[in-house]
């Protein structure tokens, strides 16, 4: 990812909605997995990016993130001053096997030529019992300049997002689509993007991820929206959305 996404990333993270509503999906997801206070858990954020889900987890004694880029560690170190940070490659993490509770991966096996190493990586460090919270995002056809800006190999259905997992090793897999209300949106927008692209004659190599400042009405009324599948999800798996979310166990 290019180290002005990065910075644009960690500037919006405490106000917009799409980091907010998410973290609130996602860290409720964490807590249902594990049913386990956070806080007393040995947590890794493998994929930590500027910090914006080792800030949510500031009351964790045990925490540490690690990412390769020198400029999202240098920004999480602000966000995040109790985690420790280890610049590494997800494929080759140099933290020791069977040390953690629980591994978050959120939004970072797109970003793999190879996520296989990595997902194997994660089993590696996991306690035998312990579990991983894995999101990404969801729909190949949805790839686009936003892809293109962050770095992304690929968009994941369903089925292959929870074979990566099982062909590494995990189990009791769950995997639900989610952020469904913005999937309508999302996909008109993208679509007619593509559809201008093609009937453009002109090409550019410059891309520019939907990160976008918005009013604060809208703004809030997103992030509520997003993070009300917190709930539903609770009872059930979501039948698609821009996302995918998984937890899955090392078995014992």
């Amino acid at each position: 990812m290019k180290a002005s996404e990065v910075r644009q990333m960690a500037a919006l993270a405490d106000r917009h909605f799409w980091f907010r509503g998410t973290r609130k999906v996602i860290l409720d997801w964490a807590r249902k997995t594990t049913s386990s206070d956070l806080s007393d858990l040995k947590i890794a954020d493998v994929g930590c990016g500027p910090g914006t889900t080792l800030a949510y987890l500031s009351d964790v004694t045990n925490l540490v993130g690690v990412d390769l880029s020198s400029c999202a560690l240098s920004l999480a170190k602000e966000r995040a001053p109790g985690a420790q940070l280890v610049a590494a490659d997800a494929a080759h993490i140099p933290l020791a096997s069977q040390s953690f509770d629980l591994v978050f991966c959120l939004d970072m096996l797109e970003h793999l030529p190879e996520p296989e190493k990595a997902a194997s990586e994660i089993y590696r460090i996991l306690e035998p019992g312990a579990h991983l919270v894995a999101t990404v995002p969801a729909w190949q056809f949805l790839f686009g300049e936003h892809d293109h800006a962050l770095g992304h190999h690929r968009r994941y259905r369903k089925k292959g997002f929870k074979e990566l997992l099982e062909q590494a090793g995990f189990t009791d897999i769950r995997v639900s689509y989610y952020n469904t209300a913005l999937f309508p949106p999302i996909a008109i927008l993208r679509g007619g993007k593509k559809l201008f692209t093609r009937s453009s004659t002109q090409e550019t190599d410059s891309h520019e991820s939907d990160l976008r400042t918005l009013p604060k009405p809208m703004n809030r009324f997103l992030e509520g929206l997003i993070a009300s599948e917190r709930h539903i999800l609770k009872r059930m798996n979501l039948p698609f959305g821009v996302s995918l979310i998984a937890s899955a166990r090392r078995p014992e």
